[in-house]
């Protein structure tokens, strides 16, 4: 019998105005447990496909997630 560690991953969405401090409040309380992703980083949806599948594939491969 094999048993495969339990990967568990979260989502956090920030939605509001400009200047409503969305990226403040993420810095103050997220900044060292979660990855951000936002367009005015990548560009491009493509961009954001590739980030996306990169950290799963990490996350899978070394057996974390947030706990």
């Amino acid at each position: 019998m094999r048993f495969y560690p339990v990967i568990i991953m979260e989502l956090l969405l920030f939605i509001g105005g400009q200047a409503s401090g969305k990226s403040t409040f993420y810095h103050q309380r997220f900044r060292d447990t979660h990855l951000r992703i936002n367009l005015d980083m990548l560009r491009t949806r493509h961009r954001e496909a590739i980030l996306l599948k990169a950290q799963f594939v990490r996350e899978t491969a070394i057996g974390g997630g947030q706990y």
